[in-house]
């Protein structure tokens, strides 16, 4: 009988066309969604990061301004599909590179199976192969380490080719830190394979140049942490208290993270970590130590972090992403061993399966019924297991409504500006309402803040005795009534804004609340 399975799923055509195929109709999806989906709460951040460099409140790598800049043209090109295509492009080459990874390793099936897994997680294909955020570019320099690590660094004869590719790591791995500071773990798992089992290289002019390179491309980055009290650690290390572990947010995100892997990926992905441990060989020892070194200390500092409050699961995606191909070749040889027509039947159960989890993130689908809301009280939340915010379109039109009124009442100066008390929420109001209004945004923080006193010397200034709206939203709501207590004497709410998701179901996912806020007083 003839096989009616899916033609990427046929074993008798070439893995390397399927795997093209892949990248092309996974490319295509990409472009769609890309197209559709709002800016997500990173994206806006970046964003406004690129545009005005002093709101850098969380102290990131530099290389995504850089990348967003070279997408917009230095900004010219204010779209978001032309924002993504960077993403969506590293997305097909990561697929591509996955695949050649793993055929150096194995063989061609088993990278077709680890570049089925990459585009079947959500985390790999969706969010950083759509979204414009850091670990987008961290992943593909991250990946293209990893294909070199695995030539050079078990080598028993080193010639001018592996210390090349010494250099070339070297290259790469500066990249990749300046993508997302976690990928100096590159560094710590290479170090600890040399010192383990190939101490050949420390013989080798060429390691010690490549780490040369690494220190040269992140020396001014040390040089600016320096100037500034190194103000992204001096966050960190407030927001940690090691004497209580928080085991409801741990259990939380550990939920979060399985989703965003794809739990159909975990288990793939666990049975082979089992057998390892349990002494089965699935590669050359050496490469099994290489990729379990490059893995565990990046996993097991995030795993840590997370009981104390620490939101560092996400920066795990690469290890999820590199445990991917020994998986595949783990499964490759467990599915040459089955039936034609029961491996086609799974492949495609997986990939049912997988779209059906991946379906709820893409459509950010709101569960909860309509609430009504309480005026007499504002700390209240719905939260959303899609941690992203929607509906910015509907503040400006509310707001643009709002404030006409209140400026024709007389009730606010004409063109009043706007002030945010949190960093995330002013990304996308700077982005979504205050730019296009055009009007200033200024930040307000009890915190001694170099950058928010940069971005607000920059724009002007917060004046004495002047008026302003402050705009913050339900699902994330700060009690920061203190705080505008502290610099304002009067504090009025006008209105609220019933926020419509973008997506197709008509239900309710949140409210803006507007406030005046009146004669700003500096402490």
């Amino acid at each position: 009988m003839k096989s009616t399975a899916l033609p990427i799923f046929r074993s008798n055509s070439s893995y390397r066309r399927q795997v093209v195929v892949l990248i092309i109709g996974s490319t295509l999806i990409r472009l769609i969604l890309g197209y559709f989906q709002k800016l997500g709460n990173d994206e806006q951040y970046y964003l406004t990061f690129t545009v005005y460099p002093e709101i850098n409140h969380f102290d990131h790598a530099p290389i995504i301004e850089l990348f967003i800049r070279l997408l917009t043209f230095d900004s010219l090109f204010d779209n978001k599909l032309i924002l993504r295509t960077g993403s969506i492009v590293l997305a097909g080459f990561n697929t591509w590179i996955i695949y050649r990874i793993t055929c150096k390793i194995k063989d061609e099936a088993a990278g077709w199976y680890a570049a089925l897994f990459y585009t079947f997680s959500i985390y790999g294909s969706i969010i950083i192969g759509i979204s414009i955020i850091p670990e987008t570019v961290q992943l593909f320099f991250w990946l293209l380490c990893i294909s070199l690590m695995v030539d050079f660094l078990p080598a028993r004869v080193i010639d001018k080719k592996e210390r090349l590719k010494m250099i070339l790591f070297g290259c790469f791995v500066s990249l990749a830190i300046l993508s997302k500071y976690s990928s100096a773990f590159i560094w710590l798992s290479t170090i600890s394979f040399i010192m383990i089992f190939n101490r050949k290289w420390l013989r080798e002019l060429s390691l010690y140049t490549s780490l040369f390179i690494s220190f040269f491309f992140i020396l001014p980055i040390l040089n600016w942490k320096l100037e500034y009290d190194w103000p992204g650690f001096s966050l960190l290390t407030e927001t940690i208290n090691f004497s209580h572990i928080n085991w409801n947010h741990f259990f939380n995100e550990i939920l979060y993270g399985a989703w965003y892997v794809n739990p159909f990926n975990l288990l793939l992905i666990v049975i082979p970590l089992v057998s390892i441990f349990r002494g089965k060989i699935l590669l050359d020892s050496h490469l099994t130590a290489l990729f379990l070194l490059t893995i565990l200390p990046l996993y097991i500092t995030s795993v840590f972090f997370l009981f104390f409050n620490i939101n560092w699961l996400f920066s795990a995606g690469p290890v999820f992403i590199t445990l991917s191909i020994p998986a595949a070749v783990y499964w490759s040889d467990k599915i040459r061993e089955m039936d034609g027509g029961v491996k086609q039947t799974l492949l495609s159960l997986y990939a049912l399966g997988s779209i059906l989890v991946i379906a709820p993130y893409v459509f950010n689908y709101q569960s909860r019924p309509e609430q009504k809301l309480n005026l007499a009280t504002t700390s209240f939340a719905e939260f959303d297991i899609v941690k992203d915010f929607q509906g910015w379109t509907s503040i400006r039109e509310g707001f643009q409504i709002i404030a006409n009124k209140e400026e024709a009442k007389g009730n606010m100066p004409l063109n009043s500006d706007l002030i945010a008390s949190v960093s995330f929420p002013c990304a996308h109001e700077a982005y979504y309402v205050a730019h296009p209004m055009q009007r200033k945004l200024f930040l307000l923080s009890d915190k001694d803040d170099t950058m928010m006193m940069r971005n607000n010397v920059r724009i002007g200034g917060l004046k004495n005795g002047q008026d302003y709206y402050y705009i913050t939203i339900s699902t994330i709501y700060e009690n920061s009534k203190e705080l505008l207590e502290d610099h304002f004497d009067k504090i009025e709410l006008i209105d609220t804004i019933r926020i419509t998701p973008s997506y197709a179901f008509k239900r309710y996912s949140s409210y803006a609340l507007v406030y005046r806020v009146k004669t700003f007083q500096q402490e």
